[in-house]
């Protein structure tokens, strides 16, 4: 049935699925905008079923609520308010070189599964209120709430559901998830490049990657937020191996202790530094991780050569080699 206000290729609810997550968003008389079937990065992770968090989702002037004690802040990009039930982030846009203005709040519960999301009109969407004005409704894009918020509240929420969130490169190799960890330069983005052009290889992501623990063991998850390469997939894999990238002169990997590992997951992790408990969560998903699961440094030179050297000296004596990707 049609619901009153809705327009064709607009809904009001959307489930997204990230990392083995499900978010519910519920519009509130505003419409949601479809993701561009062939550039939305969002599209993949589109799917109903889970909902293990809700959003409650409302455009129009932002409401007034208690900010409560300042706890962070990130420039004039966003604040993050808390109260005694709620952890509360405010986001702030830059439009046409003027001061920030504030352009969304996100009051997430700290111990129930839900949020309220609000919008200020004109801000979030992509195709214009002008283009959808039937019944006086608004719309907002998913796409760019996903792109410009979702980092933020994933981050908080992710420990909740025993994942956590890495600037790593993701590589799922026949059935075996590698990740690739690295700063800004390191490498990720080269590497991934290299893995795309080869059979049997998906590029899960090639700067930001989840990892989560399941019943059977940690898993990598592919995100939409994706580096230079822009390639994003929703796919996933059970996590083989922890490699830290470095660039070198000659191909090389070397392993590393646990106690190593853990202190370079610790530079390269998402970490809800402002909630205690899942700040203490994910560091205690890194150590059982780092126990659990072996870590190299793998020095690579940039060209096919690298990708050669790490199927012909580490899949072939590894679980995760098959024939076919050769």
């Amino acid at each position: 049935m049609k619901l009153p206000g809705t327009i064709p290729g607009k809904c009001t609810a959307k489930n997204v699925n990230i990392g083995g997550i499900g978010f519910a968003f519920r519009s509130h008389d505003c419409l949601i905008e479809e993701p561009d079937s062939s550039e939305g990065r969002l599209k993949d992770f589109i799917r109903p079923g889970k909902e293990d968090f809700i959003f409650d989702v409302h455009v129009g002037a932002l409401p007034e609520y208690p900010k409560g004690r300042l706890i962070f802040e990130a420039a004039d990009m966003w604040r993050l308010y808390e109260t005694e039930n709620e952890h509360i982030f405010e986001t702030h846009q830059i439009l046409d070189r003027k001061p920030p203005v504030k352009a969304a709040v996100c009051r997430l519960h700290r111990s129930e599964p839900r949020a309220g999301l609000y919008l200020v009109p004109g801000l979030w969407n992509i195709t214009g209120d002008k283009d959808i004005s039937k019944d006086d409704l608004v719309s907002w894009s998913l796409e760019k709430v996903m792109r410009d918020m979702g980092r933020l509240f994933f981050t908080e929420l992710a420990p909740r559901s025993n994942a956590i969130l890495i600037h790593a490169a993701g590589i799922k190799i026949c059935n075996g998830g590698f990740a690739f960890l690295g700063e800004s330069g390191a490498g990720k983005s080269t590497l991934s490049d290299l893995w795309i052009k080869e059979s049997n290889a998906v590029v899960l992501s090639d700067d930001r990657l989840i990892v989560k623990e399941r019943s059977s063991g940690f898993f990598l998850y592919g995100t939409p937020w994706p580096g230079a390469t822009q390639v994003v997939s929703a796919q996933s894999a059970p996590l083989k191996k922890i490699f830290f990238l470095s660039h070198s002169a000659k191909n090389r990997i070397e392993r590393i202790s646990a106690k190593e590992a853990f202190r370079g997951l610790l530079k390269m992790v998402f970490l809800p530094l402002w909630d205690n408990r899942g700040r203490d969560r994910t560091l205690s998903l890194l150590r059982e991780l780092t126990e659990r699961r072996e870590s190299f440094i793998f020095g690579f030179s940039p060209g096919k050569e690298a990708v050669d050297y790490f199927k012909d000296n580490f899949l072939k004596s590894n679980d995760a080699f098959c024939d076919s990707i050769l």
